[in-house]
């Protein structure tokens, strides 16, 4: 196998511990199915230079790595299935993202090669391996990858810059005080009065469009969130992918969260390393009531004293 694939390209060396991580984050962004094919896909992009990139999006979300690696090979791009680069790189990043201790493992050789059969001749394939592990080739998706790059937003003055794993548990509190109702879609990152809060609704897509500024005080959770700065706009996502996007960090580190304007998309950056880039894409639903603002977050401010 080594003879075959030093005979195929020149090899790309990275570490292992850091790939298995973006892999797995990625694959956290790339479309589950649909009638685009290349979404279902990791977009790995060899610069020649130095720099792996690795990007999944699925229209919703976009997650964006980028890998110091080592190669005399020329610049290469290439998109793998996300689940199979997924189910490889599990075993070699534990079962969280904290990769403490990881950083001493093998470098890996990533080599892209045409493959051996004339059959299938058209396509192209890269294979992982790690000492002591049995290299493991994978057949491209076909077709061009989008051109990602200019949906990644500058980052903007107005921004939440907070501890990942405080946001990250608001999120799952507010969301289990709503445990009872089926639809929990909304999630407002809401600045009040020189305060930063975190508003999670339980609402169908019909009640958003219809009245989402107005929904029962009983289908919604509001917290009050710890942050730098507080931001001058209100930042509408889905819950479901910024739970997810916040899994990607680790529990210390501090995000920003910056948007350009009410409805642009989120662009997520960790404060002290920029390895990782995620984006998230806005919901678009009407900004709510001043009335019910005050109702909410007064309210759950009422709630959070007599508690104490």
């Amino acid at each position: 196998m080594n003879e075959i694939m030093a005979e195929q390209g020149a090899p790309l060396w990275v570490n292992a511990g850091m790939l298995a991580r973006a892999l797995l984050g990625a694959a956290r962004g790339a479309a589950k199915g649909g009638s685009r094919p290349l979404l279902t896909g990791t977009f790995l992009e060899w610069d020649g230079e130095g720099i792996l990139s690795i990007t999944t999006a699925d229209g919703y979300r976009l997650y964006h790595y980028e890998l110091t690696a080592k190669s005399e090979s020329p610049a290469w791009d290439i998109t793998i299935p996300a689940k199979d680069l997924a189910k490889w790189a599990r075993p070699f990043a534990g079962k969280s993202f904290d990769l403490t201790g990881l950083g001493k493992m093998a470098l890996m050789p990533v080599i892209l090669y045409p493959p051996s059969s004339p059959v299938r001749a058209s396509y192209r394939s890269i294979t992982l391996s790690v000492a002591g592990h049995p290299a493991v080739t994978f057949e491209e998706i076909l077709g061009a990858y989008p051109k990602y790059r200019v949906l990644i937003p500058k980052e903007h003055d107005n921004k939440w810059v907070v501890v990942a794993g405080e946001l990250l548990r608001l999120l799952e509190d507010a969301v289990e005080e709503l445990a009872g109702h089926k639809n929990v879609l909304l999630v407002r990152l809401i600045p009040y009065k020189g305060e930063a809060w975190l508003v999670a609704e339980a609402t169908t897509p019909g009640e958003m469009e219809v009245a989402a500024c107005e929904v029962a005080a009983r289908k919604v959770a509001a917290r009050k969130v710890s942050v730098v700065s507080p931001p001058t706009l209100i930042t509408a996502l889905n819950s479901r992918y910024l739970y997810d996007t916040l899994e990607l960090y680790r529990s210390t580190d501090m995000v920003s969260i910056s948007v350009s304007k009410a409805g642009a998309p989120a662009l997520f950056l960790n404060s002290q390393d920029q390895a990782f880039v995620g984006v998230v894409m806005p919901m678009f639903v009407r900004a709510p009531e001043p009335s019910w603002l005050k109702k909410v977050i007064e309210g759950a401010s009422l709630s959070e004293e007599e508690t104490k």
